[in-house]
């Protein structure tokens, strides 16, 4: 390899880290929003196909106050305990809304116990790989920038 080639290597891998960089949360952004919500019933068949399904009962309810300079605010927001048991551990969760809590619902979790969810936002807690979409971004940007050097 002569020096113009290993030169333009390396600039072009420069130039993909830095892209990367700026790309790759846009790209996670766009596949959380986009991706994943189209997901939703896989995920939940998958989670009740797993056994994946816990029986959470309501522990309390607390109103969610705004602090302000001039003093404390009332929101219609609440936040609500549950409890529940998996595999003989018990876990707590805490969920945030305007609208009324059930005494006992059905969580859902595609493979930790600690991120059940109800079943409409378990795409919330899928796998987001933020290395692999970087490493994947770096490669790319590496490969065009390399190109628009060398064929200039």
């Amino acid at each position: 390899m002569n020096t113009e080639t290993i030169a333009n290597l390396i600039l072009a891998f420069c130039f993909g880290i830095a892209i990367a960089i700026f790309i790759t949360p846009i790209f996670v952004y766009l596949k959380k929003v986009m991706y994943h919500p189209t997901q939703k019933k896989k995920l939940l068949d998958e989670a009740i196909k797993k056994g994946h399904v816990v029986k959470a009962k309501l522990i309390k309810i607390q109103d969610i106050n705004k602090y302000t300079k001039f003093g404390v605010q009332s929101t219609p927001k609440k936040m609500a305990t549950y409890e529940y048991n998996y595999n003989e551990k018990t876990y707590r969760r805490k969920f945030i809304s305007i609208n009324k809590f059930g005494d006992e619902v059905d969580l859902y979790f595609i493979s930790n116990p600690r991120k059940a969810e109800f079943g409409g936002n378990l795409w919330t807690t899928a796998k987001n790989h933020w290395i692999r979409s970087f490493l994947l971004m770096t490669l790319l940007c590496s490969i065009i920038s390399w190109y628009i050097l060398v064929f200039k």
